[in-house]
């Protein structure tokens, strides 16, 4: 039922239209009756009806007048002029006015019918539309969020194409691209130290920080991670805002921005700054952190080798927290030096690998080692935070020193071991037991206590026998020399290897080379 407002200065004017309202059941509700101009504006600001028929020939104010005020406010009232005056002057401000209609009295009900009709179709014509640009506009604002992702996935990757382009701007309101960094930021609850990937909290916080950002483009990725294109370079008062906000809300905020012209496209500058992001998340350095202040700097690393057996000693005789602190001390190095995430994972994945399958090679089972190596290899798809990577070395190596009973082996049965195949691989060189005690990363006199009691021999005695082993072999081919076959075992002495040789086999070196000779 449409609301219908009736004007007029003449009671039987009234009458008249309430009588064909009512005699051809028309869908309207006459909502109030007016004899004036001002009555007339005071019932359209209460009622605001759907139609008003008035006079123009009032006290007061005259219908035309009264009209314009109400078409001025209400220009969706449809407004019909009843006059028995045809004046041209009547007319043309009619048609200024925008009026519906210019009807002349008298008028038969039949043509005020249709004349009515025409209004209503019109009318229900107009809520359609206006209807159907709702749901239109509803079913957008639905759709926006995901549009914007999907928009701002494809300018990341380089994937826009030109129609799709053009569609999304209309749509998102994005007049050109003038935005002069990307930011890249992951957010933690302070309270439960994880990572929020809930895209409302995201974007909520999104809505709040962007005003510090001139209002740019910016949209939640599945994940969690926000990304940001804004229009201005922030500052640091701005950076000072954003943090305080955040840190205000618990919630720590851990970001990379990179000026969009020092790359050469966005795709690479998003990857520069989510790299920054990552790191920074990664070493627990929270706050907003910009490409030239996370440039990684020159570090001298302690090489793998070195850190292998310092660590594997510490696992045989169970130092835990030991075995942390070296572990830690080589961490701290790299995040000082703005050391890349990979960088740090692949340092302690080497030297969890080299103890596995180098130093524990004869303590642990194939399949054991094998378990181990696979639990290394999927330590860079679990990691986020440094903490992470501690906790991850803390249960291989719990569990390596689990399999390192003493029923397997004792940690002097494991020293032992290491001395004799040194010396069976290196007899041909300088070896000395301080040389050999350095590399276990144990005191010579602890290395030589333990070896002659459980060998029964001196560590000299075993390094000369296996060189005397040796030599014997060299020295039946009738190949070398006295002299050539010394150096070869690590004694350049002639006159000294002769001696030595003779004591231990009761034969000269020359008499064996000799006998091959002759045979």
């Amino acid at each position: 039922m449409y609301k219908l407002l009736i004007v007029d200065d003449e009671l039987i004017e009234l009458q008249f239209l309430r009588y064909v309202i009512d005699k051809y059941k028309m869908p309207l509700k006459i909502c109030g009756e007016a004899q004036n101009g001002y009555q007339a504006v005071e019932l359209a600001e209460k009622f605001q009806p759907d139609f008003m028929i008035i006079d123009i020939s009032m006290p007061h104010k005259n219908g035309l007048e009264a009209a314009a005020m109400i078409k001025e406010k209400y220009p969706g009232i449809k407004i019909y002029i009843l006059t028995a005056y045809e004046r041209f002057d009547y007319a043309k401000k009619a048609i200024e006015i925008d009026v519906e209609d210019y009807l002349s009295k008298p008028i038969s009900p039949e043509k005020l019918i249709n004349v009515l009709k025409r209004g209503i179709k019109s009318k229900l014509k107009e809520k359609l539309e206006t209807s159907k640009a709702l749901r239109l506009h509803n079913n957008l604002k639905t759709i926006e969020p995901n549009l914007k992702k999907q928009f701002v996935v494809d300018l990341i990757n380089d994937n826009l194409k030109i129609g799709q382009e053009k569609v999304a701007k209309k749509i998102l309101g994005i007049k050109d691209y003038n935005y002069t960094q990307i930011l890249v930021a992951t957010f933690v609850d302070e309270k439960s130290s994880r990572i929020i990937i809930n895209e409302t909290t995201i974007t909520k916080i999104a809505a709040a920080i962007n005003k510090s950002l001139d209002n740019g483009l910016y949209t939640v990725l599945t994940g969690g991670k926000l990304i940001v294109f804004g229009k201005k370079q922030l500052t640091k008062d701005m950076m000072k805002d954003i943090n305080i906000w955040c840190s205000s809300n618990g919630y720590g905020i851990y970001a990379g921005v990179l000026t969009l012209s020092m790359e050469g496209n966005i795709h690479s500058a998003f990857n520069k700054a989510n790299e920054i992001c990552e790191n920074a998340l990664f070493w627990l350095n929270s706050g907003i952190h910009f490409s030239a202040n996370m440039e990684e700097k020159s570090c001298v690393l302690p090489k793998v080798s070195d850190v292998q057996g310092e660590v594997f000693s510490a696992v045989l005789r169970k130092e835990y927290s030991f075995i942390l602190e070296l572990i830690n001390r080589s961490l701290t190095v790299m995040n000082d030096t703005f050391c890349r995430k990979d960088k740090a994972i692949g340092f302690t994945s080497d030297l969890l690998t080299l103890i596995v399958c180098v130093s524990a090679k004869d303590i642990l089972t194939r399949e054991e080692t094998e378990f181990f190596r696979e639990k290394i290899a999927s330590i860079n798809n679990q990691l986020i935070t440094v903490t992470d990577l501690k906790n991850a070395i803390e249960n291989i190596i719990s569990e390596l020193c689990s399999k390192i009973t003493p029923a397997r082996i004792s940690s002097s049965d494991y020293y032992i071991n290491l001395t004799i195949d040194y010396i069976k691989q290196n007899y041909h060189a300088e070896v000395t037991l301080e040389g050999v005690a350095g590399k276990l990363f144990i005191s010579p006199f602890y290395l030589s206590r333990i070896f002659k009691k459980q060998t029964g021999q001196g560590f000299a005695e075993v390094l000369t026998k296996t060189r005397i082993e040796k030599a014997k072999t060299l020295l039946m081919t009738g190949k070398f020399s006295v002299g050539e076959v010394g150096r070869q075992v690590g004694i350049h002495d002639p006159s000294y290897f002769s001696s030595v040789f003779k004591k231990h086999t009761s034969i000269s070196p020359s008499k064996i080379i000799e006998d091959a000779k002759g045979q």
